[in-house]
């Protein structure tokens, strides 16, 4: 008698429920060890480039005479970078606050590096390859907290920022649609007016 084949399996990534708990483990354990670090470490004061940028820029703004002189310094250039939504952020906090809080910065820029993880981990239809990919991204984060990103404010507001929107608009831009495209390339507007390696994505886009 001739053999019956069997219908070969999905190509899905079969993990045992076991090891989903391990990469679960893996996924959030270095987030919690970089927070934790980060709250023994971060100071609330400027280091380095802050007193030429986020001090100086406050500074100028509050001395600032009209609404088109504040425009300039939101879209003026340092360095290489227009940096317009670290200063939205920066401004934003001062006036609710009335102070800078340079602890906050460095929050927001962990929780977008963080934001882009979950992101880029969920962009998989399978859910063990959701779970393999969120293990990865978590130990990248690990292995980043040895550069400037995780140590200083003005380092993770811009540089984590940025990778958050290009996630997203690259996540957008696979979900297709007009909508999708819109906020897609409006994300993109966000990370290039982050930092200049935001231009990235754009390049990303075309392809």
């Amino acid at each position: 008698p001739m053999e019956t084949r069997r219908p070969r399996s999905s190509p899905d990534l079969r993990i045992a429920f076991s090891a989903r708990w391990l990469l679960l483990v893996a996924a959030v354990a270095p987030v919690g060890f970089i927070a934790w670090i980060s709250l023994l470490t971060y100071r609330d004061a400027p280091f380095w480039d802050e007193f030429a940028t986020t001090l100086k820029f406050l500074s100028d703004l509050h001395d600032s005479a009209s609404w088109g002189e504040s425009l300039r310094l939101f879209a003026a250039a340092s360095d290489q970078h227009c940096m317009i939504t670290t200063r939205l952020i920066t401004a934003g906090i001062y006036l609710l606050t009335g102070k800078i809080n340079f602890i906050a910065l460095a929050a927001i820029g962990h929780l977008a590096i963080a934001c882009a993880c979950v992101v880029l981990a969920w962009q998989p239809r399978q859910l063990n390859a959701r779970f393999f990919y969120g293990a990865l991204l978590g130990l990248l984060i690990f292995q980043l907290q040895h550069f400037e990103n995780q140590i200083l404010s003005y380092a993770a507001i811009d540089h984590y920022q940025v990778v958050l929107w290009v996630a997203v608009s690259l996540a957008l831009l696979g979900l297709g649609g007009r909508l999708a495209g819109v906020a897609a390339g409006a994300a993109a507007v966000a990370a290039v007016f982050t930092v200049a390696q935001g231009l990235a994505v754009l390049s990303l886009i075309h392809i």
